[in-house]
C-alpha cells in the first residue's frame, strides 16, 4: 500500500507532464498550418501577376524596354540615342533587372519586370522571421498580414514598378536596424557591429537609388538607432569627478558614437551611390537632377497633379478598410506601450512614426492625380517593423499572443474585397492569355511595335520612346535639353515615313482610342491602320484596354 500510494502520483506526474507538452505542440503547428494559409493567399495573388503575359498597369512595359536597350548596349540617358523618360523614381530599379535578365535570358518580360513582386511577400517572410526570434509562425502572420493589407490598399504591390523592389529594400533595412537595436553597441569596438551599421547605409543607399521616395524608411530607422546608441549606458567615471568634468566626458562621447554612427551610415550609403553615379549615369549630375527630381516639377511639362485638399486621414485610405486599418492602429499603440521602460527610444518611434505619416499624407496630396494610396506603404512597413520589433518576443505565453494575433488578423482583413480582388485578376490573367495567342496568330511572327506596350518584345529593335505621351509634353518643353527633344522629333518623322505593319497600345477609352501614345501614332492609328483585336479591362488600377492595330494592307509573313 505504501509502495502504490508513493508511485501513483508521480505516475501522474509522468503521464501528466507529456500530455500539456503535446497539448502545446499542437496548438504551435494549428497555429502555424492556418498563418501559412494566410501567406499562401498572398501567394496566389502573386502567381497570378506573374504570370499574367500583359501590362497590368499602362506604363509598366516601359521598364522592360529599358532593359533590353541596356542590354543591347543602348546608353538609356544618352539623349542622342533614345528619349527615355519613364524611369524617374530611381535608377538602380532598371540596372538589377537587367542583371537578372543577362544571366536568365529565357525569362519574359513580364517576369523579369514582376521578379521583385514575387520576391516581396518572401523578403517579408525572412524580415519577419528574424525580427521574431526565429518564430515561424509568428513570421507567417505577421508578413501574411502585411502583404495582405498592402494589396488592398493598392493593387499597385503586383506591378513590376520600383515600388516592390524598395519594399524588399525597407524589409532588409528593418532587419539591420533590429540586431542594431538588440545588440549593445560595446564601445563600436565590435567588427560586426559595425559592419551591421554600414549595411544599414548601404541598403538605404539601394532603397535611395531604386525609389527617392522611399528614403524617409531607413532615414527613420537609422535616427531611432542613432538615438539608442547615444543614449546607451557608459564608462563608469572614477569617484570624485566634477560635475563639469563628467558634462564634458557625456558631450564628448554622445558627440563621438554620433559622428561615428552617422559616418558609418553614409559611408555605406556612398558605397552604392557613388558607383551608380558614376558607372550608370557618367557622373552628369545636371541628368541625374532633370531625370529622377527635376522630372515631377511643372518646368518639366509633366509635373504631378495636387489633390483637391490636404487631408491628415484621407478618407479613400481607410473607407474601405475601416477594420484593418483600426486593428493595425491598436497594434501600434499596444508596441508604443511596450516600449514605456525605455522612454526615450519610446519618444524616438513616436515621433518618427509621426513624421512619416504627415511626410507621407503630403506626398499623396501633392500627386493625389499621378500617384496613389501606395504612397502610404512607406509607413505601413516602417510601423510593421516597430510593431514586430517590439511585441514578438520570447516567452512561456508565446504561442498564445500570437494566436491572439493570428485571430485579429483573420478577423480585421477585408476577406470580400480582397475575393473580388481575386477574381479580377484570376480573369484578367485567363483573358490575358487568350489575347497573347491571339496576336501572335494575327502578327504570324512579325515584330509587333509599341510606345508604352512593350511586353510582347523580346529584342530590342532601336526603339526611342519608351512611354508616348510623357516624352512628348518633356520633348515640348525643352527641359532635358535640345538633343533630347530632336531625338523625339526624328522619331516622329520616321515613323510617319516608315510606319510599322503591328502596333500594339494601351487605350484609356476605346471607343474615344485615346491612350497614353504619342499624337504622332494616334493620328496614324486613325488614318492608316484598322483594329483587328482588343482586350478590355486588362489594368488593375485604370481599366482601359490593350487593343491591336494593323497597317491597311499591310501583308503578314506566313508561318512555316
Amino acid at each position: 500500500m505504501t509502495v502504490s500510494t508513493l508511485r501513483a502520483p508521480n505516475a501522474t506526474v509522468r503521464l501528466g507532464m507529456p500530455s500539456a507538452r503535446l497539448r502545446s505542440i499542437a496548438l504551435r503547428s494549428a497555429v502555424t498550418a492556418v498563418a501559412g494559409g494566410l501567406f499562401m493567399v498572398g501567394l496566389v495573388f502573386v502567381w497570378l501577376a506573374l504570370t499574367n503575359p500583359l501590362e497590368i498597369e499602362l506604363r509598366e512595359g516601359s521598364l522592360w524596354i529599358l532593359v533590353l536597350a541596356k542590354r543591347a548596349g543602348v546608353d538609356i540617358y544618352d539623349p542622342t540615342q533614345v528619349a527615355f523618360v519613364n524611369m524617374n523614381h530611381g535608377p538602380l530599379d532598371p540596372v538589377l533587372k537587367t542583371w537578372l535578365s543577362t544571366m536568365l535570358p529565357m525569362l519574359p518580360g513580364h517576369v523579369i519586370t514582376r521578379c521583385f513582386v514575387l520576391l516581396t511577400p518572401w523578403v517579408f517572410l525572412w524580415a519577419a522571421y528574424v525580427m521574431t526570434r526565429r518564430s515561424l509562425p509568428g513570421a507567417l502572420i505577421a508578413a501574411g498580414g502585411l502583404y495582405l493589407l498592402c494589396l488592398h490598399v493598392s493593387r499597385l504591390l503586383l506591378v513590376g514598378r520600383s515600388d516592390a523592389t524598395a519594399l524588399c529594400g525597407m524589409a532588409v533595412c528593418g532587419v539591420l536596424a533590429h540586431q542594431l537595436l538588440v545588440l549593445s553597441s560595446r564601445d563600436w569596438s565590435s567588427r560586426a557591429y559595425l559592419a551591421r551599421q554600414i549595411a544599414l547605409g548601404a541598403a538605404g543607399g539601394v532603397v535611395f537609388l531604386v525609389s527617392w521616395r522611399y528614403f524617409p524608411v531607413p532615414a527613420a530607422l537609422q535616427f531611432v538607432v542613432l538615438v539608442k546608441q547615444i543614449t546607451e549606458p557608459r564608462r563608469p567615471l572614477p569617484r570624485g569627478t566634477s560635475v563639469p568634468r563628467r558634462a564634458l566626458a557625456w558631450c564628448a562621447t554622445t558627440l563621438y558614437r554620433a559622428s561615428l554612427s552617422i559616418a558609418c551610415f553614409f559611408v555605406g550609403f556612398a558605397a552604392i551611390w557613388l558607383p551608380i553615379f558614376f558607372f550608370e549615369l557618367n557622373g552628369d549630375g545636371p541628368s541625374y537632377y532633370r531625370h529622377f527630381f527635376g522630372f515631377f516639377s511643372a518646368e518639366s511639362g509633366w509635373g504631378v497633379v495636387t489633390g483637391a485638399k490636404f487631408q491628415l486621414l484621407p478618407r479613400a485610405l481607410w473607407i474601405n478598410r475601416l477594420g484593418a486599418v483600426v486593428a493595425f492602429a491598436a497594434l501600434i499603440v499596444l508596441a508604443l506601450y511596450r516600449q514605456r521602460r525605455k522612454p526615450v527610444l519610446l519618444a524616438a518611434w513616436f515621433v518618427m512614426l509621426a513624421a512619416l505619416w504627415v511626410t507621407v499624407c503630403y506626398g499623396y496630396y501633392k500627386n493625389e492625380g499621378g500617384g496613389g494610396l501606395h504612397y502610404f506603404f512607406e509607413f505601413f512597413i516602417f510601423a510593421w517593423i516597430f510593431v514586430v520589433h517590439a511585441l514578438c518576443q520570447r516567452g512561456r505565453r508565446r504561442t498564445r499572443s500570437e494566436l491572439a494575433l493570428l485571430a485579429v488578423t483573420i478577423l480585421a482583413l477585408p476577406w470580400p474585397e480582397l475575393s473580388a480582388y481575386y477574381r479580377t485578376i484570376a480573369d484578367i490573367r485567363v483573358r490575358a492569355l487568350a489575347f497573347r495567342e491571339q496576336v501572335a496568330a494575327l502578327t504570324a511572327g512579325e515584330p509587333v511595335f509599341g510606345e508604352e506596350t512593350h511586353l510582347f518584345k523580346d529584342e530590342y529593335r532601336g526603339e526611342v520612346v519608351d512611354t508616348g505621351d510623357t516624352v512628348d509634353r518633356i520633348a515640348a518643353s525643352g527641359y532635358f535639353g535640345r538633343e533630347f527633344t530632336a531625338t523625339y522629333r526624328q522619331y516622329t518623322k520616321d515613323i510617319n515615313r516608315n510606319p510599322p505593319p503591328f502596333v500594339l497600345v494601351g487605350l484609356l477609352n476605346v471607343s474615344k482610342e485615346s491612350g497614353v501614345m504619342t499624337p504622332t501614332l494616334r493620328s496614324l492609328l486613325r488614318l492608316r491602320y484598322t483594329r483587328v483585336a482588343t482586350m478590355p479591362d486588362n489594368c488593375f488600377s485604370y481599366g482601359g484596354a490593350q487593343a491591336l492595330y494593323q497597317r491597311k494592307g499591310a501583308r503578314t509573313r506566313r508561318r512555316p
